[in-house]
């Protein structure tokens, strides 16, 4: 009695499923965004605002998804002892009475003169390691997009600017 082998079929995963299991995910199912948030030079004894608006991200294309902060990474060259740093969430134009933070009566209550809401200030002079070139804020919030993440770096030297840049790490719930 002859056996026959049966033909065995080879089976490709879906691409959808290839990307769940992509290493850009973590277990719950976020995808990881990098971006480089910030760059530039903080004159000597300034106060330096660096802001980044936080896009719309869409995921697959014109599907909103929500878009949470995990914190920052930032390099600051020269640095000196007393360097410090504020992180705040800003609403520039109303973009929070959107997103359902506060209703339009308070924004126009509490807007300055500019029409900015300063939403959230999560590091009040924070202090910047002097002679160290790169450190991580960890920080857990939700992004809206609209609002602006707005680092301002201090720089209490009175001759030397400082050289700055900030990466922000954060992931998307698709």
């Amino acid at each position: 009695m002859t056996v026959r082998k049966k033909k065995q079929e080879r089976r490709t995963k879906p691409f959808k499923s290839i990307i769940k299991n992509a290493a850009v995910i973590d277990p719950q199912g976020m995808r990881a965004r990098l971006t480089g948030i910030a760059t530039g030079t903080a004159a000597a004894n300034t106060a330096t605002p660096f802001d980044w608006t936080i896009p719309q991200l869409q995921f697959p294309a014109g599907t909103n998804v929500k878009s949470l902060f995990d914190g920052i990474e930032y390099y600051a060259e020269d640095s000196t002892i007393g360097d410090h740093m504020k992180f705040q969430m800003v609403d520039p134009d109303g973009s929070g009475v959107a997103a359902g933070l506060y209703s339009q009566a308070v924004y126009d209550a509490i807007k300055d003169g500019n029409n900015e809401v300063m939403v959230e200030e999560f590091g009040d002079c924070f202090y910047v390691a002097p002679n160290k070139l790169e450190d991580i804020v960890l920080y857990k919030a939700a992004l809206y997009p609209g609002l602006v993440v707005r680092i301002i770096y201090t720089n209490t030297h009175a001759t030397n600017a400082v050289n700055f840049m900030c990466n922000i790490f954060r992931h998307i719930d698709p």
